[in-house]
Parts: structure tokens; C-alpha cells; sequence
């Protein structure tokens, strides 16, 4: 996750995001076992071959919506498949550039 201050620490709930080609999966994780604390939520998205601005902007929207969805404020941790990487028109090894844009 982005902690964007001392402050944030010590939390002891993380919104937990699953990035995939077809949708995201997202729960309120425990920071302490890494158990769900709310049922998971799946958000379904189509992400386009060879469009990667436009499947930036979908899965900006998809992301939003989840942190709407269970009115998120607080650490969020993202993980994000090999395919929804390349579909993003990133390589492995540009995550951080990919962390800063969404």
C-alpha cells in the first residue's frame, strides 16, 4: 500500500485490491492476520488490446469505485495481474511509474 504520512501508521486495516484483465477484487483485510473484515467486492471492467489510455482511465473508474463502494479512506494495497500490466501497456519492471499514475 501508499502510506502518505507517519500518520498513517499504525493502521490496522488495508483496503486489499486485486487488479485483473476482466475486473478488480477488493476487501477490507486485516493488517493483523490478513483475514477479510467485509465481504469481497468484484467490479467488472473490459479493458481493450492496444487502447492503454483508455484501460488507464477504465481502471481508474474501476478503482474509485471501489474505494467508493466501501467508502475507503484509509491504506490501500494493489495487486495487479501480468495480463491487466500488459493491457495497461506497462512492462514488470515499470510499477512504480504505473503506482503514480493511478
Amino acid at each position: 500500500g501508499i502510506l502518505g504520512s507517519r500518520s498513517d501508521l499504525p493502521k490496522t486495516q488495508a483496503l486489499g485490491i486485486e487488479l485483473r484483465s476482466s475486473a478488480a477484487l477488493a476487501a477490507p483485510v486485516s493488517a493483523l492476520d490478513g483475514t477479510f473484515v467485509e465481504e469481497p467486492l468484484r467490479v467488472r471492467h473490459d479493458l481493450i488490446e492496444g487502447d492503454a489510455a483508455e484501460n488507464l482511465k477504465t481502471v481508474c473508474a474501476t478503482i474509485k469505485a471501489l474505494l467508493q463502494a466501501f467508502n475507503w479512506k484509509g491504506i490501500v494495497g494493489c495487486s495487479v495481474t501480468v495480463e491487466a500490466v500488459k493491457l495497461l501497456g506497462k512492462e514488470i519492471n515499470t510499477m512504480e511509474h504505473l503506482e503514480k499514475e493511478l
